[in-house]
């Protein structure tokens, strides 16, 4: 949900700047069915579907981790893009997060408690992978590269975020900001 508050920033920039969201459609994006991919196999795989609960937990984790490898590929399709190199970085940090912790992203039980989706906490407190989270420990690779922000329980959809969503969310602003603005038109059209 971090994600969602950079895209209503960067259109908000991006029309002070004098941008209009119709000009994005000039810009086309590369291969931009991978990171719809992602996204459902991603809803599918946390959702509450009694399939998908009976799942093991090995097979989320290797969808997970192929959801974000579809995410990688479509950065590197479209690295000439502004904001896109950035939004590729954070993708490779949570990646890595992920791919090192066993499918799972790590996540301070205390951050969690503290957002809308504190439910989750006593989940993984027993023990339970939840969503995309697991408990942060001892045995927890690059524990700096997991949800340990949060966001004030007060926002609508507060919830834990990573220094990749920060630079998911970064590359996000500046990719709207920019397409957003018209296509100047060079003397020689």
């Amino acid at each position: 949900m971090f994600i969602l508050y950079a895209v209503m920033i960067g259109i908000i920039l991006g029309y002070a700047a004098k941008g209009r969201l119709k000009n994005i459609a000039s810009k086309p994006l590369r291969w931009k069915y991978l990171p719809l991919a992602a996204l459902l196999v991603q809803l599918v795989i946390f959702s509450d579907l009694s399939v998908v609960k009976d799942m093991p937990s090995i097979i989320t984790a290797a969808l997970h981790i192929a959801s974000y490898a579809c995410l990688l590929i479509f950065a590197v399709k479209n690295i000439r893009n502004a904001g896109i190199a950035m939004i590729g970085s954070g993708i490779f940090l949570n990646s890595l997060a992920i791919f090192l912790n066993g499918g799972f992203m790590p996540t301070s039980l205390e951050n969690l408690k503290s957002t809308s989706v504190g439910s989750s906490a006593d989940l993984i407190a027993g023990g339970e992978a939840v969503n995309n989270s697991i408990k942060l420990t001892a045995e927890t690779a690059l524990p700096w590269l997991g949800d340990i922000f949060r966001m004030p329980s007060w926002m609508p959809l507060s919830n834990v975020f990573s220094i990749g969503d920060v630079l998911i969310a970064a590359g996000i602003c500046v990719y709207l900001v920019i397409s957003m603005r018209p296509i100047r038109k060079t003397q020689s059209e």
